[in-house]
């Protein structure tokens, strides 16, 4: 089946669609307004119709299901999808280039890729234990550095400015806490990641 041929069938079934809609909505008016309305706006209603009023609504119902076919229909015919694609590429053999190069990608993804899923994902074990752990070290880092931070507090209320060492000592003491602030950031990020992967 060539192009010209596939597309005829697909718009003569879309026109034949149509048409079966139209006389569904023209039952559906003849019905009262409301149900008119409610065909347009919502297809459901249609099918509704078409079960109420079986017998005007029949003539619309099969031509519309027979256009819906001859518009599927050659794609369920097996190779048209291929004969297209060649065709296609008939038409346009610059398209089967960038096709190859497409395919040659994606088989070089696939080489790449684990070949199983315990390389992919870690356990959900090795999650929990690592979570744990994160959690442990989080509550440590915590409380320590609530510790430090009162022990920087005081020792700054009673630093000595004029003092070079020892402003230099306190400097020294913010920047290690500032690290290990840093730190508990970095872990907390960690474990919620980890949790969300979970």
């Amino acid at each position: 089946m060539s192009l010209p041929i596939i597309f005829g069938f697909i718009l003569v079934g879309l026109i034949l669609t149509y048409i079966g809609g139209m006389i569904i909505t023209v039952v559906a008016f003849r019905r009262s307004v409301v149900w008119g309305l409610g065909t347009i706006l919502l297809p459901l209603v249609g099918v509704i119709v078409v079960f109420r009023q079986w017998t005007e609504a029949k003539p619309g119902f099969l031509l519309a299901l027979l256009g819906l076919t001859l518009a599927v229909g050659p794609f369920a015919l097996g190779d048209v999808r291929d004969q297209l694609q060649k065709e296609l590429v008939s038409k346009f053999p610059q398209a089967s280039g960038v096709t190859a190069g497409l395919q040659d990608k994606l088989q070089k993804l696939e080489k790449n890729l684990p070949q199983t899923p315990s390389e992919t994902v870690p356990s959900v074990a090795t999650q929990t234990a690592q979570i744990d752990q994160l959690d442990q070290e989080i509550s440590e880092l915590t409380t320590a550095l609530g510790r430090e931070y009162a022990l920087l507090t005081e020792r700054k209320k009673t630093l000595k400015t004029n003092v070079p060492e020892e402003v230099k000592a306190f400097n020294e003491a913010a920047a290690v806490y500032s690290q290990r602030n840093a730190m508990l950031k970095t872990k907390r990020e960690e474990r919620e990641r980890l949790g969300a992967a979970r």
